[in-house]
């Protein structure tokens, strides 16, 4: 077993055993901690870098899903470049 599958699991057991309200709580109080160790109290700055990079791993998992089937097609090589956006909103041209 993996570490994010270790992860989940230990995840899936601490639901079962204290449930949702419990779970909000924890993700509440690593919120707060890590704007405050790291965001200098900047709660939607945060947020906004969270947006950010739900933004990119969707563009990431796009670019996966295209290129394993691009290569199960029988292509050696797949390629794909992207822009750098720094904000989802702004545009590539």
């Amino acid at each position: 077993m993996d570490r994010s599958a270790a992860g989940s699991k230990g995840g899936r057991t601490t639901f079962e055993r204290h449930g949702s309200k419990h779970m909000a709580e924890i993700g509440a109080k690593g919120f707060a901690t890590t704007v405050a160790r790291h965001w200098n109290g900047d709660r939607q700055g945060y947020r906004d870098y969270l947006g950010l990079r739900r933004h990119e791993q969707q563009i990431e998992s796009f670019v996966e899903r295209e290129q394993a089937r691009r290569l199960a097609a029988g292509e050696k090589i797949v390629c794909h470049e992207l822009p750098v956006l720094s904000d989802p909103d702004e545009l590539p041209f």
